[in-house]
C-alpha cells in the first residue's frame, strides 16, 4: 500500500503580483493512472475560490480569449487549471491602489505541468490557446454578474501583450473592448 501527502505545494513563481501565483498540484500516479488534486477547501480556504465552476474546451489553436473581468463589489478570485492542451495565459492588475496597477503577467500553462494558476480579485484575464482541443477549467469565487462585466481590448499598446501564434478566432465582444486610454473607469 502506497502512502502519501495531499498537501499541495504552494510556489509564487515569477509572478509579481501581491496576492497571485503559481500553485504546482500534487500528481499520484500508479499502475491504474494518474489522481490529481486541483482543489481542496481546508487548504485553500483562504482564497475564497469555488461557487462556479466552469470548463472551456477550445477547438482551434490560436483562440483568444479575454481579457475579462467584473466591476466591485462583484470581482471574482480564480483558479485556472488546465486539463488538457496548453494557453498562453495573461492577468492584468486592475487594483487602483496597487503599485503594480495596469502590469501584466504573462505565463504558459499545459496540462503536463499540472500547475494552476491563482488570480486575486480585481485582475482582468485572458488567454490564447496553443494546442488543438484545450480544455480549461476555471474555478470562480463569485457568480457572474452581466452587469458587471467588462474587459480589456486585446491588442492594447498600454500592455504590449506578445500573443504568440495569429489569432484564430475571437468573439466580437472580446474585439471590441476599448483600449484603457479610452476608458474613464479604469482611469
Amino acid at each position: 500500500m502506497t502512502t502519501w501527502s495531499w498537501r499541495l505545494k504552494f510556489t509564487k513563481r515569477g509572478t509579481p503580483f501581491d496576492g497571485a501565483f503559481l500553485i504546482k498540484n500534487l500528481v499520484f500516479q500508479d499502475s491504474r493512472g494518474v489522481f490529481e488534486k486541483l482543489y481542496c477547501n481546508l487548504e485553500m480556504s483562504e482564497f475564497g475560490v469555488l461557487n462556479q465552476i466552469n470548463l472551456v474546451t477550445n477547438l482551434q489553436v490560436g483562440t483568444i480569449r479575454g481579457l475579462h473581468f467584473q466591476f466591485p463589489p462583484f470581482e471574482e478570485a480564480k483558479l485556472i487549471n488546465v486539463l488538457s492542451g496548453s494557453i498562453f495565459d495573461v492577468i492584468i492588475d486592475l487594483r487602483p491602489t496597487s503599485s503594480t496597477y495596469l502590469k501584466r503577467f504573462e505565463v504558459i500553462l499545459t496540462a503536463e505541468e499540472n500547475e494552476s494558476l491563482y488570480i486575486p480579485k480585481g485582475f482582468a484575464h485572458g488567454y490564447q490557446t496553443l494546442s488543438v482541443k484545450s480544455q480549461v477549467l476555471y474555478l470562480h469565487s463569485g457568480h457572474y454578474n452581466p452587469e458587471a462585466e467588462s474587459g480589456l481590448n486585446y491588442a492594447d499598446p498600454c500592455f504590449s501583450i506578445g500573443w504568440p501564434l495569429p489569432i484564430s478566432g475571437m468573439s466580437d465582444r472580446d474585439k471590441n473592448f476599448e483600449f484603457v486610454s479610452s476608458r474613464k473607469d479604469l482611469l
